[in-house]
């Protein structure tokens, strides 16, 4: 899940700006992926702390396999 949120849509993008710049030569490619990547810096900053508590809080919450067998 951590991965989930913060790796793919960064490399993505830079993946995908790259690839963009090379095929068409376009500089705007690039400089409107790097945008995104660090648009996307920002909502996943304010995130992160909220839910990984909340992620935390539910794990904790979670019966483990000595609650499910009576031990």
């Amino acid at each position: 899940m951590f991965l989930g949120w913060f790796g793919p849509i960064g490399a993505a993008a830079i993946f995908y700006a790259m690839l963009a710049l090379r095929k068409t030569g376009l500089e705007l490619a690039w400089v409107i992926g790097s945008l995104i990547v660090c648009a996307s810096i920002i909502p996943h900053g304010f995130t992160a702390v909220p839910l990984a508590k909340a992620y935390a809080k539910m794990q904790r919450k979670r019966p483990t396999f000595n609650d499910l067998v009576g031990r």
